[in-house]
C-alpha cells in the first residue's frame, strides 16, 4: 500500500510544512520513498509515500505529473492495467515507466471521468488539474483503500488516514460526541461521519470535486444498481463455470508484480482456494497462517494444503499473550478506529509476512 496527502485553496498561501507532517505520518504506508509537490500559484500542495510493487524505480515515484499538466497522487493497483496501456498507446499515449500508476494518470487525463469506469482495482486517488482550477478525488467501487478530507480555513486536505489528517494543523481536533456514541455501540462507523468533527471519509464509490466555487461530493458507481443489472435466472452449471473462471482470473490479476508474493493460508475455503489457484500460476508463493490456541487453530489444515501444493510455510503464534502485546499500539492497526477483536491476529500475520514479502 501506498499513501496519499495533499492541500488546495484558491486564496494562495498553502502549509507545505502541514502537508509535509502528513507524509511524515504515513511513512509507515510507503516505506521505500516520499513525494511533496506544489502547484507554482500557490493553489495545491500533494504528498505521496510509495510502496514500490511495480516498476520500483524512481521514474515511476509520485506525485506524478503529466505533460498536459494534471497530477497524480494515487494509492491502490489496477490490475488490467496493461490492457488498458495498450490502448492508450493506440491512442497516442507515450509511457516513461511500466507501472500502473502512469495508466491511470493518462487514462484520467484522456478519458476524464469516464476512465474509473475502466479501472478494475483498489484505489484512492487525487487529481490536481491546474488548467481548470480542480481537485478530483476519487475511492474505490466497494471502499477498499481509504481516505479522508476535511475542510480548513483557505481549503481543503485530503489523506489516507485519519491521523495523517490531523497531522495539518489546519484541521481541528475536535471530538465528535454523537460519532463516538455510535462507535461505542457497534465498533464502528457507518457512513462518512468520522470520530472527529468535520474530518469526513469519502465514501465506497464516491468522487468529491473542489474548485473555486466550492466542494461537491457524487456517487461515481452503485453496487446495488449494478447487481440489480445481472441475470438471475442461469443455468447452475453455467455459474459454476463463470464462478471458476472468474477466481482464475481475479487472482492472476494479482500475481503481477516485480517483487516477492505470498497467501495467508488458514484451514478455511476461501483461502485454499485464493492459494491453490495462485499455486498453479506459476512461481508459488509463501504460504502464511496464523497459529492459534486450541480449538481454534487451523494450522494443522493449512499445513497440509501448502504440502499438497508444494508451498513453502510459515506459521506465525497468534496466542492471547502476542494479540495483547499489541494493545498499547492498537491505534496504528487501522486507517480508522475499528473494534474487530480479528485486527490483531490480522497485524501479526501481516507483520510475520512483511520479513519475507513486500
Amino acid at each position: 500500500m501506498c499513501g496519499i496527502c495533499g492541500w488546495v485553496g484558491f486564496g494562495g498561501g498553502g502549509d507545505e510544512d502541514g502537508v509535509a507532517s502528513m507524509v511524515e505520518r504515513l511513512t509507515h504506508r510507503g516505506p521505500d520513498g516520499e513525494g511533496l509537490w506544489r502547484d507554482g500559484t500557490g493553489r495545491a500542495i500533494l504528498g505521496h509515500r510509495r510502496l514500490r510493487v511495480l516498476d520500483p524505480h524512481r521514474r515511476a515515484d509520485q506525485p506524478m505529473v503529466h505533460s498536459a499538466g494534471p497530477v497524480l497522487v494515487y494509492n491502490g493497483e489496477v490490475y488490467n492495467f496493461a490492457t488498458l496501456r495498450s490502448r492508450l498507446e493506440a491512442e497516442g499515449a507515450v509511457f516513461r515507466s511500466t507501472g500502473d500508476s502512469e495508466v491511470v494518470l493518462a487514462a484520467l487525463v484522456r478519458w476524464g471521468r469516464a476512465a474509473l469506469d475502466e479501472l478494475e482495482g483498489q484505489f484512492a486517488l487525487g487529481l490536481w488539474d491546474p488548467a481548470a482550477g480542480r481537485l478530483l478525488l476519487v475511492r474505490d467501487r466497494l471502499g477498499i483503500k481509504p481516505l479522508f478530507w476535511a475542510e480548513v480555513e483557505g481549503g481543503v486536505v485530503f489523506a489516507s488516514e485519519l491521523g495523517a489528517l490531523l497531522a495539518h494543523p489546519g484541521v481541528r481536533r475536535d471530538l465528535d460526541a454523537e460519532a463516538l456514541g455510535s462507535w461505542l455501540q457497534l465498533g464502528y462507523l457507518c457512513g462518512e461521519r468520522t470520530l472527529v468533527r468535520g474530518v469526513r471519509r469519502l465514501l465506497p464509490g464516491h468522487l468529491l470535486t473542489v474548485t473555486s466555487g466550492g466542494v461537491r461530493v457524487e456517487r461515481w458507481y452503485d453496487l446495488v444498481e449494478r447487481v440489480g443489472q445481472r441475470k438471475t435466472a442461469r443455468d447452475h452449471r453455467a455459474v459454476e463455470e463463470e464462478l471458476d473462471s472468474a477466481l482464475g482470473r481475479s487472482v492472476r490479476e494479482r500475481l503481477v508484480a516485480e517483487v516477492p508474493l505470498g497467501c495467508f493460508l488458514s484451514g478455511g475455503i476461501d483461502s485454499t482456494l485464493v492459494t491453490a489457484v495462485a499455486a498453479g500460476e506459476g512461481s508459488p508463493p509463501l504460504a502464511v497462517t496464523a497459529s492459534f490456541e486450541a480449538p481454534f487453530d487451523e494450522t494443522p489444515t493449512a499445513r497440509a494444503t501448502a504440502a499438497a501444493l508444494g508451498l513453502s510455510h510459515r506459521v506465525e503464534p497468534c496466542g492471547a499473550g502476542e494479540m495483547l502485546e499489541l494493545i498499547p499500539s492498537w491505534s496504528e492497526v487501522a486507517a480508522d478506529p475499528l473494534a474487530d477483536p480479528s485486527l490483531a491476529p490480522t497485524w501479526l500475520i501481516s507483520r510475520a509476512a512483511r520479513r519475507e514479502l513486500t
